[in-house]
């Protein structure tokens, strides 16, 4: 993937704006995509993501995740 395809992911999750990816917006993304998905479940996918653990994952955290799968 390159990093503009990596943005162009994270901007559609980031529907605020912010600049990170909180647990709200993975929510949103969940539910537009038809997925019932628990709200522990999403916690866990923004834990495992969030390398500084200030509770939302960053681009370059969204990054290095979707580069570290492709590998």
């Amino acid at each position: 993937e390159t990093r503009d395809e990596v943005h162009k992911v994270f901007i559609t999750f980031d529907s605020q704006k912010t600049g990170f990816i909180a647990l709200k917006d993975l929510r949103k993304v969940a539910k537009d995509l038809g997925e019932l998905t628990d709200d522990t479940i999403l916690q866990e996918m923004i834990e495992r993501a969030d390398l500084d653990q200030d509770g939302v994952v960053s681009e370059e955290e969204f990054y290095a995740l979707i580069t570290k799968k492709a590998h």
